[in-house]
């Protein structure tokens, strides 16, 4: 509930709710919280996200080494068979995740993600093959760019097909990579936040340093981005006009929720939820 009043604040009226790396018991009990949510009422939750624990160890990010493993179709089984009706989208790094769990997953999870991989181009482009529609906040946690070594990013941008989030906040991303991303993916690439809330005794010690959180290390853990903010670094720092950002922040993403989820677009037959906002962008109220 608090992340949703957290969300509606920023002009988001819909949000998946995020669990990184963890142990099984815990992905277990955040299905049943999300069940527990629907059932008594909660708004505004789509589903899900495992953001892990199939990841690259060299990729990690700040999430939990130790906790990081390659999928076996016996696990993914386990847990669709669970949790198949609230999680809506799992991140992975394709080039550990066997064929039969990636088709398995592909078939029975509605957004498989590629992120915190550490893939060649090669391999990320065989991902989004085999099925993978998009990616996890470009940029952060792949194989960047080269000239000799293209990378995920590479991959990306190459793929007619293949979308990707990105963290806008200048912090995660510099303002001129999203601009350069932009150019070249165009309608393919939407906004995410990225946001975490401090936390002190957790698995993940989120601290609040000013524009962003980190781990005690120092490591990047999480922005502290609205999405209506994101809608107005787009504006006014990456030079995306009014409409464009928008869309970005509705209908591209809401593509990728299939037609069951109904959000995304002023359409017929389409969930009627509306974001007032002035002339600073600064959200009035959410209409639903």
């Amino acid at each position: 509930q608090r992340t949703y009043e957290y969300c509606i604040t920023g002009g988001a009226s819909h949000f998946m709710i995020t669990v990184a790396t963890n142990t099984m018991d815990v992905m277990l009990r955040s299905i049943e919280a999300v069940r527990a949510y629907w059932q008594n009422g909660g708004k505004g939750l789509l589903g899900l996200h495992l953001e892990g624990p199939y990841l690259n160890p060299a990729k990690k990010g700040a999430h939990i080494e130790s906790l990081i493993k390659t999928p076996t179709l016996e696990e993914v089984k386990m847990l669709i068979e669970k949790g198949g009706d609230v999680i809506k989208m799992i991140t992975i790094a394709p080039e550990l995740c066997p064929d039969d769990v990636l088709a398995f997953l592909c078939e029975n999870v509605m957004i498989v993600s590629a992120g915190h991989t550490n893939a060649t181009y090669e391999e990320a482009q065989a991902g989004f093959g085999k099925g993978i529609p998009v990616a996890t906040h470009l940029f952060n946690a792949m194989t960047g760019f080269q000239h000799r070594a293209p990378g995920v990013v590479g991959a990306i941008f190459n793929d007619a097909n293949a979308m990707s989030s990105v963290v806008c906040d200048g912090v995660h991303v510099d303002f001129a990579a999203v601009r350069v991303a932009k150019t070249v993916m165009e309608e393919r690439l939407f906004y995410i936040t990225d946001a975490v809330s401090e936390t002190k005794d957790a698995l993940y010690p989120h601290v609040f340093k000013g524009d962003r959180f980190t781990l005690p290390d120092g490591t990047l853990s999480g922005s502290c981005l609205t999405m209506i903010k994101c809608v107005k670094n787009g504006i006014e720092k990456v030079g995306i006009c009014l409409e464009e950002s928008l869309r970005m922040a509705s209908q591209y993403p809401g593509q990728l929720l299939q037609k069951e989820m109904q959000i995304g677009k002023i359409e017929e037959n389409y969930i009627a939820q509306f974001v007032v906002m002035d002339d600073d962008y600064n959200v009035i109220r959410v209409i639903s």
